[in-house]
């Protein structure tokens, strides 16, 4: 009896049917993480619960660092299942400070999840280490990073690095971008659209508040406002009658023009 080799073809199609789907898999992904980002600098927990897992557990991966250099105290991994994922994002939950806007932390604000997301929103996060995406300009060993696996067809998160600083370990200085309290003008002002941080999704601090740019700038009449300091040589302003503990804020944006920051003192965490 003659035996048959049997053909390769269908081995050598199935091959290839793998090669060609993995740049559209490659390119869903890196669509999904985008969107996961817009969802997440929208504020939005409902739309930022769509992309976590249906089923199964994500992890937490919370990296504890001194306030005064790169030395990391501690790495911790906290594990949800997919039942409690909205209760750990909401109001009170422990990731809840990771994908607000910063309060909550110790440290500065833009060493959280959240504010790298803010802070990067013109650029897409490089993909490392298979699934995993990390902030432009670090290594696949970066402490903040977004990782996802196949759930049911679709990208779900299976883990987030998120990164903190413990003030408790040595004295913090005051933190760059704060405003100093003055009445009075300060030599070389300049105006807030002469500077690198006016364009970007940084809050600025007033008195441990923070405020975040909101609109676009606006005219208003000088009279109807008071100087309470400046921010790198850029006059600060608020209402008359709000100097104490201003909801809103102005920057000096040009003559007469200025560009509000709302204050978030009772932010979504909290």
């Amino acid at each position: 009896m003659r035996v048959r080799a049997s053909s390769g073809r269908p081995l050598l199609a199935a091959v290839a049917a793998l090669v060609l789907a993995a740049p559209a898999q490659s390119q869903a992904l890196e669509a999904r993480t985008r969107a996961f980002f817009e969802a997440v600098r929208a504020d939005s927990r409902e739309r930022v619960l769509e992309f976590f897992p249906r089923a199964g557990d994500w992890s937490w991966v919370r990296t504890l660092r001194m306030d005064s250099g790169p030395t990391v105290l501690r790495v911790s991994t906290w594990r949800f299942p997919a039942a409690e994922t909205l209760r750990a994002i909401g109001r009170g939950g422990p990731f809840c400070n990771s994908i607000d806007q910063g309060s909550g932390h110790s440290g500065p604000f833009e060493e959280s999840f959240g504010m790298q997301v803010r802070m990067h929103d013109e650029k897409d996060w490089p993909r490392v280490r298979g699934n995993r995406f990390v902030p432009p300009g670090e290594s696949g060993r970066s402490p903040i990073f977004v990782e996802w696996r196949r759930e049911g067809g679709a990208w779900v998160i299976s883990s987030i690095g998120d990164q903190t600083v413990s003030a408790a370990v040595a004295p913090r200085p005051p933190r760059p971008g704060m405003i100093q309290r003055s009445t009075r003008p300060v030599p070389n002002e300049m105006y807030a659209t002469e500077t690198e941080w006016f364009g970007s999704y940084h809050p600025i601090v007033f008195e441990e508040d923070r405020y975040i740019k909101y609109g676009l700038p606006r005219e208003i009449d000088l009279a109807l406002l008071s100087r309470i300091g400046h921010r790198d040589r850029v006059p600060v302003y608020v209402e008359k009658g709000y100097e104490a503990a201003p909801p809103i804020i102005y920057v000096l944006t040009g003559p007469s023009t200025f560009q509000p920051y709302e204050g978030r003192r009772s932010p979504p965490c909290q």
